[in-house]
């Protein structure tokens, strides 16, 4: 997908300080890779057991040390 958004980057023109299609398209792809690249991030350092433990706690019960993490 770099590779195509690199070409539509490339290809961008402004008029009269108006982006082209051509901008608004490159803008979406930029958008969509960002996206992807966080929550690929996010996902490698997730641990789902720790997560579930946490929700599942009693209501009420107050935050712990670590939480935060």
């Amino acid at each position: 997908m770099m590779d195509a958004m690199r070409v539509v980057l490339d290809t961008d023109v402004v008029v009269a300080g108006i982006r082209s299609p051509m901008g608004a398209s490159a803008e979406k792809l930029a958008a969509i890779h960002t996206a992807e690249t966080f929550f690929a991030q996010r996902k490698e350092r997730g641990d789902v057991d720790k997560a579930l433990a946490f929700l599942s706690r009693p209501n009420g019960e107050p935050p712990r040390s670590g939480d935060e993490r």
